[in-house]
């Protein structure tokens, strides 16, 4: 369970995998190997990734309801906090199939998340949910070239890459936060995600 300075309450829980930073606040209540049960602090908690076997319009609408819920926390700050201003947790979901398969439509998996956000009152530019892996169809992402906010696909969408490279985009945005959560910026240390050392083949997505 994730929970924030104030305590406020969540009406969704599924948190499948939570990625923290100890640095930051350590895990509390939590079992010993970190891998069933604990209670985080919201201010360490970097991402959290939904993960589904087949999924579902439904399982999106839980996904982004969820998502919505994770975004209305708040951090915890000391009095006169003169930090930057600091993005909330990513919210990721990774299905190994869908219901649906969308053929001749390469964002059709996309599209579908965009309205069921919409549908849910969340802006699908917001970041509030920033990426999207269902390895046979695709991997998308929220991305900023030139200033631009838009959604991004990998390409070409083969099953292998779509993983490697989602995984590679979860190590960049949460060595990203370390780095800005810690007051140091992206540019001034060596740190950074695996996703660094990976070519960046994407396009802007149809949606």
């Amino acid at each position: 369970m994730i929970i924030d300075t104030n305590n406020q309450k969540r009406q969704f829980t599924q948190d499948d995998i939570i990625l923290f930073d100890r640095s930051l606040t350590p895990p509390i209540l939590a079992t010993e190997s970190l891998s069933s049960e604990g209670v985080f602090l919201y201010n360490s908690v970097l991402a959290r990734i939904e993960v589904k076997s087949k999924v579902t319009r439904g399982d999106l609408r839980d996904f982004v309801r969820s998502s919505m819920d994770i975004a209305s926390l708040k951090h915890g700050v000391q009095q006169g906090f003169a930090g930057p201003p600091l993005f909330g947790a990513f919210n990721m979901l990774v299905a190994f199939d869908a219901d649906a398969e969308g053929v001749g439509k390469p964002d059709y998996h996309l599209t579908r998340l965009i309205e069921v956000m919409q549908e849910s009152g969340c802006d699908p530019l917001s970041g509030v949910v920033s990426m999207l892996c269902i390895p046979p169809y695709g991997f998308w992402k929220i991305g900023n070239s030139s200033g631009t906010i838009a959604w991004e696909r990998l390409d070409p969408p083969e099953p292998e890459r779509n993983l490697a490279w989602f995984l590679g985009c979860v190590s960049n945005s949460c060595f990203l936060e370390h780095a800005k959560r810690q007051g140091r910026g992206p540019t001034q240390s060596l740190e950074g995600g695996v996703g660094m050392y990976f070519p960046h083949p994407f396009v802007l997505a149809e949606a």
